[in-house]
């Protein structure tokens, strides 16, 4: 490929990365409206400290990297596309789900992409190579809506490989995948609000505030649980559900940079480290008794 149909080529990958920004609008609207709201209910107090302030500026400076650095999702993300065709592996007809109804094929989907989630998710936080990727987006102290977009460029590129791998073979429509992904969006924002929502009977069924909040949560107990995104019944078919009740714990992972800069390079330095023959791990207070020689991980698992 020459330059100039590479240029072309990243040119368009790009115009359709940006053109589906609509999340992004849509969790500074949504943590618009959650101020006016705090704002109206403390009759026109600041509704947050200074450190729900700073982080929630941490994670628009995350979000506007991100969008700069694009292109490198983009050239990531093809490059496996290609290997995975490259291996013909069989998968199913595109005329498999025409006669399926839309009423059915979503609620399938979310399922499919959930069941992926889970286990690039419990990948992310089990392994001491993936856990630096997922640990900036556990960094936030003061979790929000606009903690959904506190994530390091190279996650979304771990997740998207899990779905080519593990979702490739059933060729689900690209039409309603789109429609689909504005739900997931919708959700994520609404599971990282600060409040203690629970669905009650519902609640292995939908995954509420509560539930992610105790995945966010220092909590040596809690570390490794409540991995699924939308489906809590997930983790309780894999044992890894937790939720004890109302979740007052710190929140955030120790060792683990904030500032919007460090956490772009943090993943590159955790590896430098761990390639070091004198690495020294990082534990929390309650692995001190591990026998395990690797770093010990916020939680066993986004």
């Amino acid at each position: 490929m020459d330059m100039g149909h590479t240029i072309t080529f990243l040119w368009e990958r790009c115009r359709d990365w940006y053109a589906n920004t609509d999340g992004i609008l849509l969790m500074f609207q949504a943590s618009l409206a959650v101020l006016v709201f705090e704002w109206i209910r403390r009759r026109g107090k600041l509704p947050w400290s200074g450190l729900a302030y700073s982080s929630c500026f941490a994670n628009v400076l995350m979000i506007l990297m991100n969008g700069a650095l694009a292109p490198i999702f983009v050239i990531l993300v093809d490059w496996a596309e290609t290997a995975y065709s490259s291996l013909s592996i069989p998968h199913l007809e595109a005329s498999t789900w025409q006669t399926t109804p839309t009423w059915i094929l979503i609620p399938l989907i979310l399922l499919a992409l959930d069941f992926a989630d889970y286990w690039n998710h419990r990948l992310m936080h089990s392994s001491k190579w993936f856990w630096p990727i997922h640990a900036i987006h556990h960094s936030d102290p003061h979790p929000t809506v606009l903690t959904t977009g506190r994530v390091h460029l190279l996650e979304p590129f771990v997740m998207q490989v899990s779905y080519i791998l593990m979702l490739s073979w059933l060729n689900l429509p690209y039409a309603v995948l789109g429609g689909v992904a504005g739900l997931r969006i919708l959700h994520n924002m609404y599971t990282h609000m600060n409040v203690d929502w629970d669905h009650g009977p519902f609640k292995y069924l939908l995954a509420s505030p509560r539930y992610h909040r105790w995945h966010h949560a220092d909590e040596p107990a809690a570390y490794g649980m409540n991995l699924a995104n939308i489906f809590p019944f997930l983790d309780v078919i894999f044992c890894t559900y937790y939720v004890p009740g109302q979740c007052h714990e710190k929140m955030g992972a120790k060792g683990v940079p904030t500032n919007a800069l460090e956490m772009v390079a943090w993943p590159f330095l955790e590896w430098n480290r761990l390639l070091t023959p004198k690495y020294k791990t990082i534990r929390h207070p309650a692995s001190e008794t591990s026998q395990s020689s690797d770093m010990v991980l916020h939680s066993p698992q986004s």
